[in-house]
């Protein structure tokens, strides 16, 4: 359910569109009947894995193997601080218009000589 003040806010605003990013964990179906009661258009983009949420996210943004990006922005995706690097690249994957692609930990650089 939408609290109170965003209710509010959807209410007076211009919005008549709503994606929810992420499975019903992340946010509950609850909420995108709340704002479809409001008057507005809703839909879910979501994976099985926050991997495969970001997969999605890429798929609606156009970007698929027969139209691939020309650059994208990669972050660790597992660590429990991982949703505040995805938070910070989300504007510079709108301003680039570049997927954020997650990846699990990293690897160490092998030594050189």
């Amino acid at each position: 359910m939408l609290t109170a003040s965003t209710s509010s806010f959807l209410e007076s605003s211009a919005i008549d569109r709503l994606t929810a990013i992420g499975g019903t964990a992340a946010l509950a179906d609850d909420v995108l009947s709340s704002a479809s009661s409001l008057g507005m258009t809703t839909e879910r983009i979501s994976g099985a894995t926050r991997f495969a949420t970001a997969t999605a996210i890429a798929e609606a943004r156009g970007f698929t193997a027969d139209a691939p990006a020309e650059r994208v922005i990669v972050i660790e995706g597992q660590s429990d601080s991982a949703w505040s690097a995805g938070f910070v690249s989300a504007a510079l994957s709108a301003v680039l218009h570049a997927p954020i692609v997650l990846v699990n930990g990293c690897r160490p650089r092998p030594r050189r000589s």
